[in-house]
C-alpha cells in the first residue's frame, strides 16, 4: 500500500460515494507511483458488493479522469487484470463543467439535511390569561395577594383593549413580571402601614387570599 496513494484518493472529490470507495481500494493496492491491479473479482469481494458494480465505477473514475487501465492478456489469450494508473498528478478539484458522464445504481451520497429555525412568534394576550406559578411567586415578593389580583386585572384590562404591533408580547409571563415591578411603586399603599385586612392579621382576608392563591396554582399552564 502507498500511503500517498491513500492519501491523494481520500482528498478527491469524485461525486459518487460507491465510486469514492471504490477508488479508496485500488489506492490500498497501489505501489508509489500510483499502479495497482487487482481484479474486479477481488475488488468485489473487498468492499462485499458485485463485480458489476466495480466494473460500472471503474468506467466512471477512467471517465472522470481519476485513473487509466491497460489491459493485459494471458498467452492463451484470456484476460489478466487490467493494470490501473491513478493520476497521482490530478488537482484536488473538479473541473466545475465536469460532470460524470455515466450512472452508477448506487445510492447518491448522503447530505446533511437543512433545518429549519423556528421562529417565536408574538401572540396578543387570551381573555383566560393566568400568569405562571413562577410569576406568582415573584410578584408575591412584591405585592400581597390582594394586590397581585387587583394588578392582574388591570394588566388584563389593559393589554386586552391595547392595539397594534405593541398588543402582541413574546412572553406574557415577563411581562407580567415588569408590571407587578412598576406596580409596587405607583400603589398608594407603597412604604405606609397596611390596614390589618391588608397585612394579614384578618383571619376572613387571609382565608380569601389562600382561596385565590389555590386558585392561581391550580390554572392549566
Amino acid at each position: 500500500m502507498s500511503f500517498e496513494a491513500m492519501a491523494w484518493a481520500i482528498k478527491q472529490k469524485v461525486g459518487n460515494s460507491t465510486a469514492k470507495f471504490i477508488l479508496l481500494m485500488v489506492a490500498n493496492y497501489a505501489d508509489d507511483e500510483g499502479r495497482a491491479w487487482p481484479s474486479q473479482d477481488t475488488i468485489a469481494e473487498a468492499i462485499e458488493g458485485s463485480r458489476h458494480t466495480v466494473m460500472r465505477a471503474l468506467e466512471f473514475l477512467e471517465e472522470g479522469g481519476f485513473l487509466t487501465r491497460t489491459r493485459r492478456h494471458r498467452e492463451d489469450g484470456s484476460r489478466r487484470p487490467d493494470i490501473i494508473h491513478l493520476d497521482l498528478s490530478r488537482n484536488l478539484q473538479r473541473s466545475k463543467n465536469a460532470g460524470p458522464k455515466s450512472q452508477i445504481a448506487t445510492a447518491e451520497p448522503i447530505s446533511e439535511p437543512i433545518r429549519e429555525k423556528k421562529i417565536a412568534r408574538a401572540n396578543r394576550l387570551t381573555e383566560d390569561w393566568e400568569p405562571s406559578e413562577a410569576s406568582i411567586l415573584k410578584a408575591k415578593t412584591h405585592l400581597d395577594l390582594d394586590a397581585i389580583r387587583e394588578e392582574l386585572e388591570k394588566f388584563r384590562n389593559y393589554w386586552l383593549a391595547k392595539s397594534g404591533a405593541d398588543a402582541a408580547k413574546l412572553d406574557w409571563n415577563r411581562t407580567f413580571d415588569n408590571w407587578i415591578l412598576n406596580a409596587k411603586d405607583r400603589r398608594p399603599t407603597h412604604g405606609r402601614e397596611r390596614s390589618p385586612a391588608r397585612n394579614g392579621t384578618d383571619p376572613e382576608a387571609r382565608r380569601r387570599r389562600e382561596i385565590y392563591e389555590a386558585h392561581l396554582v391550580a390554572q392549566p399552564r
